[in-house]
């Protein structure tokens, strides 16, 4: 984190070594994960079985629990954060209890725990509603600060957006992404926001 969220004089725990997909089921799109599984690491494992996590943010070297913890997000009028993900979780408390909750089981602290900053406990295990695997064409370009609240209806109708303004600067990129069938384009991410925002 780049934040002074995790610094502490106590204990601090990592959970790297648990990072494993227990199961999925393509048919009901449910996978359920280890809590250290990272993000890109799942990511991998849900496409090879034709799923994919509805939203993500832009980082995927994170664990899946701190994710859902720290309340991780993407853009998107319509999309929740990666929390919202979530239909169940395994915690280990303060006092070592194994507790399972979900929306039908400990709801109140399923709910508190979705993002709780590891206040409730360990999480160990995650379990997500998946979607159907999906590709995005990603758009990132330069554009006026002025122009972009102009047409913020407009991008904002884009599955998912965001923009950066350049402070002191009339400078904004703007990243829209949207569902595509088109075949992917294999150039990397930063050489095409080199080439589109920073020329």
């Amino acid at each position: 984190s780049f934040t002074r969220l995790i610094e502490t004089q106590d204990v601090l725990v990592s959970l790297d070594k648990l990072e494993v997909i227990i199961s999925v089921n393509t048919e009901t799109k449910v996978a359920k994960v280890w809590a250290g599984t990272k993000i890109k690491t799942l990511g991998d494992n849900l496409a090879a079985n034709g799923l994919a996590q509805e939203n993500l943010g832009d980082i995927d070297v994170q664990s899946i629990a701190g994710a859902i913890s720290t309340g991780t997000h993407g853009s998107g009028a319509t999309l929740g954060s990666i929390a919202t993900q979530v239909i169940g979780l395994r915690l280990i408390t303060a006092n070592g209890e194994v507790l399972d909750c979900s929306e039908t089981e400990n709801r109140d602290v399923f709910k508190a725990a979705q993002v709780s900053m590891g206040m409730l406990g360990i999480i160990t295990q995650v379990t997500l509603q998946c979607v159907p695997a999906f590709a995005l064409d990603y758009n990132w370009y330069q554009s006026r600060f002025d122009d972009v609240l102009t047409k913020l209806d407009e991008l904002k109708a884009n599955r998912n957006f965001e923009f950066f303004w350049l402070p002191h600067t009339e400078k904004t990129m703007v990243k829209t992404m949207n569902i595509t069938d088109r075949p992917s384009n294999r150039k990397s991410l930063f050489r095409r926001f080199n080439e589109n925002v920073l020329e």
